[in-house]
């Protein structure tokens, strides 16, 4: 199965894993928790503590076992991820 995944922005820690493919490069915004928005109407979540992060497709990461406590991420907004 093809997939993207997160990493850090240093480009040496996997952070999560995606469901889809992404270009290889792009910055992305994680976090560990959301929170409701009340003031924007086309958001229904934020992240708490957002973080960059950067979008790999480097074959190296294919090689660490998905137990190693790295979950799926879930896009909440447009170029947002909340890790699980």
């Amino acid at each position: 199965m093809m997939t993207s995944y997160i990493i850090t922005k240093d480009g040496k820690e996997l952070v999560s894993i995606l469901s889809e493919i992404l270009p290889s490069g792009m910055s992305v915004n994680c976090a560990y928790s959301t929170s409701e928005d009340t003031i924007d109407a086309n958001r229904k979540k934020n992240l708490v503590n957002p973080f960059i992060c950067k979008i790999s497709n480097a074959k190296k990461w294919d090689n660490i076992p998905f137990t190693d406590g790295y979950g799926y991420a879930i896009e909440i907004n447009p170029g947002e991820y909340l890790l699980t």
